[in-house]
């Protein structure tokens, strides 16, 4: 906790705190947390009462809020009110799955002795030091369309640092702007492991419209440059892998995520948060993730009127941020459906996954889905594509049934969706997958991949934050 005082001019934006637009007090002071979050504001004279310790005298200087600057340019050809709704919110521009993955890793690494850094796009260059290791953020832009995603904007730049770091290893999740990486390790015998964090294949028959033999040709000649940028190519799935099995490429291994089995734990279903919820609803459906097209979480709304259309007292929960947030809000409209948007406390987002009946995963592209194993490591059953990775792992064997697969339809979605509700003691069996692929499990599995040394320095890089 500290405060300021001596501040000349403490601009509020607050029009009921003093004249003018912007809320202006004279001779004022304030009060924050260690993390810059002002609890109280007023005149220096009221701070006693507020704070107790020894202020910090600025002096009679003037002290501004954060502005957000709401331009835009021609090359974004778009709406981009979403983006600038969420930094007013004070919302953080974050990379879900490999942030997470990201963040695991580094505490894993950092558990066995070993050392790590890890380099985000940002607004500009600093260091900071982190429970998951050293993090480094470095200036980048924006990626067009995607709602905040931000992508290193020198690579030059980005190679001196890597160069200067020394590191032992390098880690890339990045299969399109970060080949120069690679290259480099190469040349200055650094080994290196890509992370193929989603099927080039997919994604190409999905927005790319082209004819086939063309696109496959592209697909190919990408897939066969990214193996040779790198010394491993890590896949999380047989879905992920399957596109480098056709090249019969040499140095592709698998290697599944993990999950928090801490954070995500049946011990957090609520059923004070399922009431706050259900709002009078008997089924809870939750769908979690980022809101973008080959993600398909339109499917999910679908599958709920449909289900309503049944009889089925069920309600939806949508928690995530994306391009399709606004079209999903307005899909929404007339239906028992929330859109939570992004939650950065994993707590709240682990209470929403356990109070649940039922998860919902429709994309038909998803090479792994974290959100799909926290919702089983929470106890919650899950309801996926049969065209994705999921059920990989959501489906065992008879006796771990831990959900169900559907064909890439709402009508299928809805189906599985009683099956699953009819099953019995599948919570459990939900548990039970989950606790099968523990974050240890992967942090070892990777340290194998790297050699297992000693003071093993690691430095990664994500696709996008």
């Amino acid at each position: 906790m500290f405060a300021l005082t001596g501040i000349g001019h403490l601009v509020t934006n607050d029009e009921s705190v003093d004249e003018g637009k912007l809320g202006v007090l004279h001779d004022a002071a304030l009060v924050a947390d260690s993390s810059g979050n002002i609890s109280w504001v007023g005149k220096q004279s009221d701070l006693a009462s507020h704070f107790e310790g020894k202020p910090t005298d600025v002096g009679g200087r003037a002290v501004i809020p954060g502005f957000v600057d709401s331009h835009t340019h021609l090359v974004f050809a778009g709406d981009r009110a979403l983006e600038f709704e969420s930094r007013m919110q004070g919302k953080p521009y974050a990379a879900g799955g490999i942030k997470t993955t990201m963040h695991e890793l580094g505490r894993g690494y950092l558990a066995q002795g070993h050392e790590f850094v890890f380099i985000v796009p940002g607004t500009r260059l600093f260091t900071e030091e982190t429970i998951f290791g050293k993090k480094i953020t470095v200036p980048s832009i924006i990626l067009p369309g995607s709602c905040g995603y931000q992508l290193i904007r020198n690579n030059r730049a980005l190679v001196r640092l890597i160069a200067k770091l020394g590191p032992d290893r390098i880690e890339v999740s990045d299969r399109f702007t970060l080949h120069c990486i690679g290259r480099w390790a190469k040349r200055n015998n650094v080994p290196t492991v890509a992370f193929s964090h989603e099927t080039l294949e997919g994604l190409t028959k999905r927005f790319l419209p082209l004819p086939e033999i063309i696109r496959r040709t592209l697909v190919s000649f990408h897939n066969k440059k990214f193996a040779r940028n790198f010394n491993q190519i890590i896949a999380t799935t047989n879905f992920a892998a399957r596109e480098f099995i056709t090249l019969k490429t040499k140095n592709l291994t698998k290697v599944p995520l993990g999950v928090d089995l801490k954070v995500f734990n049946p011990s957090n279903r609520s059923e004070e948060l399922r009431t706050e919820l259900l709002k009078g609803s008997e089924i809870l459906l939750v769908h979690c993730g980022r809101l973008s097209k080959e993600k398909e979480p339109q499917r999910s709304i679908e599958a709920l009127i449909e289900l309503r259309s049944r009889g089925l007292d069920a309600r939806l929960v949508i928690v995530g941020m994306g391009p399709m947030w606004k079209e999903l809000r307005t899909m929404a409209k007339g239906h028992p459906i929330d859109t939570l948007g992004y939650i950065a406390d994993r707590n709240k987002v682990a209470a929403i996954l356990a109070s649940a009946d039922v998860s919902l995963a429709p994309g038909p592209l998803e090479t792994f889905c974290l959100a799909a194993l926290e919702s089983l490591a929470s106890g919650t059953p899950v309801v996926t594509s049969n065209s994705n990775a999921v059920g990989e792992f959501l489906i065992q064997g008879l006796q771990t049934h831990a959900g169900a697969t559907a064909h890439d339809n709402y009508d299928s979605i809805a189906d599985a969706v009683e099956r699953v509700i009819r099953k019995g003691k599948i919570r459990l069996r939900a548990r039970a997958v989950a606790e099968e692929m523990p974050w240890e499990n992967t942090v070892n599995r990777m340290l194998e991949v790297h050699g297992i040394p000693n003071n093993l320095k690691v430095l990664t890089l994500p696709k996008a934050s």
